[in-house]
């Protein structure tokens, strides 16, 4: 017997639409159910205009803030929420940004 998986590349063409639309809303759901499925807690790195990537924040918040700001359209590669890494450098990523957060409040 033969398994065969495709991995179907996410659709990303939600990024570009406006915020009050049903394709930005199902999209942003789609990201925060990858990125929280591949966090290693329950908070993510906030990539919205005011947080950029230097705030962990929950789900709530994250959904909140990119209802409000836009989602980066440069941020094509989800790398800091999971996307092309395996599970062990997800977290090696993960804890390298968490001792930096720490250095960055104590400095």
């Amino acid at each position: 017997m033969v398994f065969c998986f495709v991995v179907m590349p996410i659709d990303k063409s939600w990024i570009s639409k406006p915020r009050n639309t049903i394709e930005y809303a199902n999209g942003l759901n789609e990201f925060l159910e990858f990125a929280f499925g591949h966090a290693n807690g329950i908070v993510i790195k906030c990539l919205c205009s005011k947080c950029g990537f230097k705030k962990w924040q929950t789900r709530d918040v994250v959904q909140e803030q990119l209802t409000c700001s836009t989602f980066p359209q440069t941020y094509q590669t989800w790398y800091m929420h999971g996307e092309g890494l395996s599970r062990n450098e997800f977290v090696a990523v993960t804890s390298v940004h968490v001792i930096e957060d720490f250095i960055y409040r104590i400095s």
